[in-house]
């Protein structure tokens, strides 16, 4: 089972854009790890934080589709498609992790499927949740006092409570619509009774769940609602293209990509809508649990009052009524709700992919006939993204981070791109090499350079397993070797020497390959790591070092970046990269002085304030960028 969570999320990882698998492996697999904090902080601020954590909705869609499926494959007047979708559910719940909330809503999906196998799935929901409390409290008697036991039931509780309002105020609504006799008045009103239906539902969980929130986390997101309403749609055809991007992943690498790029875009879009959300929240004054205890005692009164005939009978009936919707709509209204609902979530579908569409095309795929320089901000380390005027691209470094250079990359690349010309390492100290690891794994290269082999690190076996997996080409490079990117644009290697330099100070750092970039007049000076003893030796023994751009060596540590050397490079402009409040005081004060005497403040940037250093040049005029 293990295996399988493993290969399903390495399938995701090839398939799908770094960020958009990082959501899918959540969203399918409840693997969190990957997902960078600030999309985490966007859904946590928004309030569909309980999108990511796999629930009863995630297993609630999973269990409708396979039952849908099944039935119009075997047919309705068979057990098998129950008896299917109960192991599928079962399966998932192993392949998850099997999470409080799954395991709850496996229970409650099982009761369902035998309530349906019985004819009778209306009247199963508060004995399924009933019966998942028994179960779950009498196999782990410390359940009930965590906090995710008491969220999911808790929302659980508060969607039974709503579900026959839900009921009839969707049918009501989709009901008066069609009365109205005019096109479309159908699937407008199954529409409207869906949204109706997702308003109430979405409502009714988070009232049941205001006082934990407020009394675990002192705060209330405003949108939360709303957010949830706009993303709930996109939930079903994130999680079925994750689904089979994965499946299809593992049947091979390139059919999952083929498949990907569709699969993504409802991730995308949620990517977006909960970066888009306003994060208004208010805070809470959570002394004293008195209040608690009479919510729930509200709630708990309603949920026991709303199982009774004279609910149904009375409140319902009188409901129905002042609705005005007949017996005849209704049941038109209910016969046509699963098609409509359908073309509803397809028309949702059809358009979004269209948008996405539209976007990416105008996004990607044009070259302005410029060299790009991305110093890309990835933390305590380094890792700078090339385009080169014709648009090949080549990536150097790839910073500390498994997944930190890839998810940069996808902010460069277009989905559907996952090949480099050229990838470099400059040394393989984890701040340089460890995000190479699933470059190497997530993309194809047309070459892979590096310096001397260094088996002392021990990256070296990861490094040299990545590169056999993949079948990339590695190439050795020193000092003296050319390579002709295209017309007018060559990368050098200065450092290191054919035969390494031994002795206490020649470690990996003063190892580094050194890189010079050149297009017409302007140049690039990529240092590595090297310290003073190797810009001593290479000012002395390189042909040039002379640039117009430095990336100061060893993310502005006070051994490196000598005045000598800054004399010899005679830069215009510098780079630092390095991250914010980084444990060793990178930049260095002196360091910073020195370059700031050199090239002026105003042309010394540094990836822990600015962000990502974005350098584009004609070969003759430079621009510069920054992110913040």
């Amino acid at each position: 089972m293990f295996d399988l969570r493993r290969a399903l999320g390495r399938a995701l990882e090839q398939s799908l854009p770094p960020t958009e698998a990082a959501l899918a492996r959540a969203l399918l697999l409840g693997l969190r790890g990957q997902l960078p904090d600030s999309v985490v902080e966007n859904f946590r601020q928004s309030g569909t934080s309980h999108l990511l954590a796999i629930s009863g909705l995630h297993l609630g869609i999973l269990l409708l589709m396979s039952v849908g499926v099944l039935h119009w494959f075997l047919g309705r007047h068979t057990p098998i498609p129950i008896l299917l979708a109960l192991a599928a559910v079962w399966l998932y719940v192993l392949v998850s992790g099997a999470p409080v909330s799954v395991v709850r809503a496996a229970i409650m999906g099982s009761v369902y499927l035998a309530a349906l196998g019985l004819g009778r799935p209306r009247e199963s929901l508060l004995p399924a949740l009933a019966l998942s409390v028994v179960a779950m409290t009498a196999l782990d008697h410390g359940a009930a006092s965590r906090i995710s036991f008491q969220l999911s039931f808790a929302a659980m509780a508060g969607i039974a409570l709503a579900l026959p309002w839900q009921d009839a105020v969707s049918r009501s609504i989709a009901g008066r619509v069609e009365q109205t006799g005019r096109r479309w008045s159908l699937l407008a009103g199954t529409a409207l009774g869906w949204l109706a239906s997702v308003v109430l539902i979405s409502a009714a969980a988070t009232l049941a769940t205001f006082p934990l929130v407020a009394l675990n986390f002192g705060r209330l997101p405003l949108l939360g609602i709303p957010a949830t309403i706009l993303a709930t749609p996109l939930l079903p055809f994130a999680l079925a293209g994750g689904l089979i991007a994965a499946l299809a992943g593992i049947v091979h690498p390139l059919l999952g990509q083929l498949v990907g790029l569709p699969a993504s875009m409802p991730l995308t879009a949620l990517l977006a809508l909960v970066d888009v959300v306003p994060k208004w929240t208010v805070e809470l004054d959570t002394e004293g649990t008195g209040w608690l205890w009479g919510w729930y005692a509200v709630l708990l009164g309603a949920l026991v009052l709303s199982d009774t005939r004279w609910y149904r009978a009375g409140v319902l009936g009188r409901l129905t009524r002042v609705m005005g919707l007949s017996g005849a709509a209704a049941r038109s209204a209910v016969a046509g709700g699963s098609v409509g609902a359908c073309l509803a979530m397809g028309g949702v579908g059809l358009a979004l992919g269209a948008t996405l569409l539209y976007l990416l095309a105008g996004s990607w795929g044009q070259t302005d006939g410029r060299l790009h320089v991305f110093f890309l901000d990835v933390g305590q380390g380094d890792a700078i993204y090339i385009e080169t005027p014709g648009g090949k691209q080549a990536l150097v470094d790839g910073g500390p981070e498994f997944g930190g250079a890839a998810r940069a990359l996808s902010d460069r690349l277009p989905p559907w791109d996952r090949s480099l010309d050229l990838v470099a390492s400059t040394h393989l100290d984890v701040d340089h090499s460890r995000g190479l690891l699933r470059v190497l794994e997530s993309y194809k290269t047309g070459v892979v350079i590096a310096g001397l082999p260094d088996p002392e690190s021990h990256l070296y076996p990861q490094w040299q397993k990545a590169v056999a997996q993949g079948s990339h080409r590695l190439v050795h490079l020193s000092a003296g070797q050319e390579l002709a990117l295209e017309e007018g644009l060559t990368l050098t290697a200065l450092h290191p020497p054919a035969v390494p330099l031994r002795g206490p100070a020649w470690d990996s750092n003063n190892n580094s390959l050194v890189l010079r970039l050149s297009y017409g007049e302007i140049s690039f000076l990529l240092t590595g790591d090297i310290e003073e003893e190797a810009e001593r030796f290479l000012a002395r023994t390189a042909p040039s070092v002379q640039s117009d751009v430095l990336k100061a060596g060893h993310h502005g540590s006070n051994s490196s970046t000598t005045a000598a050397f800054l004399r010899a490079v005679n830069p215009r402009w510098a780079v630092i990269s390095a991250g914010a409040d980084n444990q060793y005081g990178h930049p260095h004060a002196d360091v910073v002085s020195r370059l700031e005497n050199a090239v002026g403040k105003a042309n010394v940037f540094s990836t822990a304030t600015q962000g990502t250093i974005h350098f584009s040049t004609d070969g003759r005029r430079l621009w510069v960028e920054t992110e913040r």
